[in-house]
């Protein structure tokens, strides 16, 4: 059942309590997504033995000297650790490569939060920073694709905040140890390229699977 919070007082005291009541509202939202993940994880198959497949996202800002990133996971619930071949593996690099690194696959990073929630499946709840619902359904789609998963509007979450330009403002700056320093911004808007996948299993060993930036361990096998 809906709840409905009735807000009183002046205009201006309106204008005071509505931000926060906002931001409130996006934390319990993500609380609630993260909530129901781990009462779903207690009744699913344990992913500490199963392989994990990790996409990194990268960009580096020459002008501003800064570099920004994300990262999307999940676990290979039909797989071992143990017994995950490397003609398998070699798969997964070769639907990877295709998915993502030819072309490069790129995303705008922002303020909404995009999730996707398919426990059975070994999606843990991946989530995407991205400019508009739009743009982060277009990733995780993308995601589901290396494993041929059909994508689900029913498992989609989503959070965003009710004033993104005022909560993740980038302007101005602000004080440290008296001196004026250039304010961080929380969730910048800025578009980031598939920089390499990775294959964890469990935390001994890590596989590259496609790398982009030629910097990781070469695979143990040929793509070409």
């Amino acid at each position: 059942m809906k709840k409905r919070v009735v807000l009183s007082g002046s205009q201006e005291q309106l204008k005071a309590q509505i931000p926060l009541i906002i931001e409130i509202h996006e934390l319990l939202a993500d609380i609630r997504a993260k909530t129901e993940l781990l009462a779903t994880r207690g009744t699913s198959t344990n992913a500490k033995y199963r392989p994990k497949i990790q996409l990194y996202f990268y960009h580096y800002d020459v002008m501003q000297a800064k570099s920004y990133d994300a990262q999307l996971s999940c676990y290979l619930m039909d797989e071992k650790i143990s017994t995950i071949t490397i003609g398998e593996v070699k798969a997964l690099a070769t639907i990877i490569e295709q998915k993502f690194a030819k072309p490069i696959f790129k995303f705008k990073k922002g303020t909404r939060k995009v999730m996707y929630s398919d426990v059975g499946n070994g999606y843990f709840n991946p989530y995407v920073l991205a400019e508009t619902r739009a743009e982060g359904i277009r990733v995780l789609n993308q995601f589901l694709e290396i494993r041929n998963i059909p994508f689900d509007m029913e498992k989609v979450g989503y959070v965003e905040n009710g004033s993104p330009a005022t909560r993740y403002s980038s302007a101005g700056t602000e004080l440290l140890m008296g001196e004026a320093v250039e304010r961080l911004v929380e969730r910048p808007n800025v578009e980031v390229k598939f920089r390499h996948a990775q294959l964890f299993l469990g935390k001994r060993k890590a596989i590259t699977l496609v790398d982009t930036s030629g910097k990781l361990p070469p695979p143990p096998f040929d793509l070409e």
